[in-house]
């Protein structure tokens, strides 16, 4: 069986090539192979890459292809497994120890360039190319003394419009001398567009008559975008872009929208309150129930907040009245302190209730020098709550 050489060495090739050099001679000057036994010098062929190459046989009987600079590479104690051996000088019939180093395929392929090995191909030399230069002289005249575009020159010759343009930049095809001489950013303002516009584009839904309508309703009417997408039967974006003047801005219907035509719109918008707004999980009896509990000093705004499935912020702008305004809540929305307690009785162990004592107890320790959030800690309750009561928003009747 012969073992085709590579010049990455796997682990398992590595130790082939120890077990050959049991048996084999190799002078690592000089890079000569011989038997040891029999002292016969091995030949090498070259194979078309320029690597020297021979065939050698491991005692069970296998034959394995190695590179010269590979045997005397390990002979001469590197190690090049899972890496390749680099010729220095790029000399690759110079197989000295000398002239041998491991490094990593990068940087194989970097010394490559640098020495001149590998050479990049350009212009119509190049095998993925089907231009030639004569070609890239055409492009750019066309593009000069005509008024074809990239797209168009692009469709002419099979080559996308973004190759077109690098050809005209002279970002690409560079050493191709075509006597023009040109300002790119003049010849662009000098073209005229060909993009079709308005109810010309391929694309669009829309006529002249229905873009003017849509930009009247925005202008005259008290409907939103999304309200005019939906009646015209057009995407919401659509009816932005009119509005702006980022589309269909060709069309001359007399109909200017300014931005204080857009601010007043915003200041004008009436938002649905309270229940009526779809995003709102309460009701008004839900926020009067909200208040009245916080409003007897028994619960706190967590617990609210985890009793009505809210956020505590939502609960704390119910309670200091900075939603929900419509809403007039009194002592006695639900009948009086029996439906009330019983509405905290419901809320078992989650409530902390407090007496009179406490709340006594609370003002005096503040009073003393104690912090509110101290004192919250101390009872067991929200720091909303203490704050309060030491500021007598709650539990006023208490002296």
């Amino acid at each position: 069986m012969d073992s085709k050489p590579s010049r990455y060495l796997t682990k398992e090739r590595y130790q082939k090539i120890l077990k050959l050099l049991e048996k084999y001679h190799v002078n690592t000057e000089t890079g000569e192979v011989s038997h040891k036994k029999s002292g016969r010098i091995r030949k090498f062929t070259v194979t078309p890459k320029g690597y020297e190459r021979t065939r050698l046989s491991l005692d069970n009987g296998e034959v394995i292809s190695v590179f010269k600079h590979q045997l005397v590479a390990i002979a001469g104690g590197l190690n090049p497994v899972g890496k390749v051996i680099n010729h220095i000088d790029g000399n690759k019939l110079n197989n000295s120890l000398k002239n041998l180093e491991v490094v990593t395929n990068h940087e194989n392929v970097l010394h490559a360039w640098k020495t001149g090995l590998v050479q990049a191909k350009e212009g119509e030399d190049h095998p993925l190319t089907n231009l030639k230069n004569h070609d890239i002289c055409e492009i750019r005249r066309l593009y000069v003394e005509t008024q074809m575009n990239f797209t168009e020159i692009g469709e002419k010759y099979g080559i996308s419009s973004t190759m077109v343009g690098s050809i005209v930049r002279r970002e690409s095809w560079d050493h191709v001398d075509d006597g023009l001489s040109y300002d790119i950013k003049e010849l662009k303002k000098n073209k005229p567009s060909k993009m079709p516009k308005g109810e010309n584009h391929h694309f669009t839904k829309l006529t002249e008559e229905i873009a003017i309508r849509i930009r009247k309703a925005y202008k005259m009417t008290d409907l939103t975008s999304k309200q005019i997408a939906e009646k015209f039967g057009v995407s919401e974006g659509v009816v932005l872009s009119l509005i702006n003047g980022t589309s269909w801005s060709h069309i001359n219907d007399g109909i200017v929208i300014t931005k204080e035509d857009k601010q007043k719109r915003l200041l004008n918008r009436k938002l649905p309150k309270g229940e009526e707004n779809h995003a709102s999980k309460l009701t008004e009896n839900l926020v009067r129930e909200i208040r009245k509990l916080y409003g007897a000093g028994q619960i706190t705004i967590k617990q609210l907040a985890e009793r009505y499935s809210v956020s505590q912020s939502v609960v704390f702008s119910i309670v200091h009245r900075q939603t929900w305004k419509n809403v007039k809540t009194h002592l006695y929305d639900f009948g009086g302190p029996e439906e009330l307690k019983k509405a905290l009785k419901k809320l078992g162990n989650k409530t902390k209730k407090l007496t009179e004592e406490q709340v006594k107890e609370i003002r005096l320790l503040h009073k003393e020098g104690m912090s509110k959030a101290a004192i919250a800690r101390k009872f067991g309750i929200g720091e909303t709550t203490a704050s309060d009561i030491i500021d007598r928003r709650t539990w006023k009747d208490v002296d």
